[in-house]
């Protein structure tokens, strides 16, 4: 329930943020000045989160934003090392001070809310990219919410999907390091559950010879043991 609260506090707070854009470039008085709509909405004040039961239509048919529910395991595939987990905070103020100010979003899948911020702001083609590569790692109402607000964004995924690109799961904007992506919560789990040379060694030598020694103990004690007994 706390985090259900959280999340609709945060959605809230990105739509009030959006509309309050919308506003100030609504009023500059150069409509040459004024950036594009690029939202499906007229008024340009989609909100970030779209349901299922109200995805709009296109030509009496409705569209599918994708259908790939966040189940809340990610592929864990990338393990910051030391030098990437110490200098992470200092990277995050550089990097991401201009989006400090903004509402904080919060969806269900690892991606932090500044990178949410900074990925809204890259041109297209870096965003559809992202998109169409991460779509079964993002939580499913963060993708309809991309979509949904911006037209090319849709048209431009749905190509990929025509021309069956191939998928990069791996793939990380330019000039941006890895772990910028995520939530400090998901680094920190997969960093501190990272593959390590001694717990390799600890997994073989150990562990692996006492489980067979376990294993191999009940099975005389059951087995033959038992055998024995009776037989006597």
């Amino acid at each position: 329930a706390s985090r259900a609260a959280k999340e609709a506090a945060s959605k809230r707070d990105f739509t009030a943020y959006k509309q309050a854009q919308a506003a100030k470039s609504g009023s500059s008085g150069n409509p040459s000045d004024a950036p594009q709509s690029r939202t499906l909405d007229p008024s340009g004040n989609a909100p970030p989160i779209i349901p299922r039961s109200t995805s709009p239509t296109v030509n009496s048919q409705p569209t599918s934003y994708g259908g790939n529910n966040y189940s809340g395991s990610y592929r864990q595939t990338y393990y910051p090392d030391y030098q990437t987990y110490s200098t992470r905070s200092v990277r995050i103020r550089n990097y991401y001070t201009p989006y400090y100010s903004r509402p904080v979003v919060i969806y269900n899948d690892n991606y932090s809310s500044l990178f949410w911020w900074w990925l809204l702001d890259r041109p297209l083609e870096e965003r559809a990219r992202w998109t169409y590569y991460h779509r079964n790692d993002m939580d499913d109402a963060r993708y309809r919410a991309l979509v949904y607000q911006d037209m090319e964004l849709d048209n431009r995924v749905r190509e990929l999907e025509q021309r069956q690109a191939p998928i990069d799961p791996d793939y990380v904007p330019a000039g941006m390091d890895r772990d910028l992506m995520y939530t400090d919560k998901y680094i920190n789990r997969v960093y501190h559950n990272r593959p390590t040379h001694n717990g390799q060694i600890a997994f073989w030598f150990i562990i692996i010879p006492t489980a067979i020694g376990v294993g191999g103990f009940f099975i005389w004690l059951i087995f033959f043991k038992r055998w024995q007994t009776r037989t006597a």
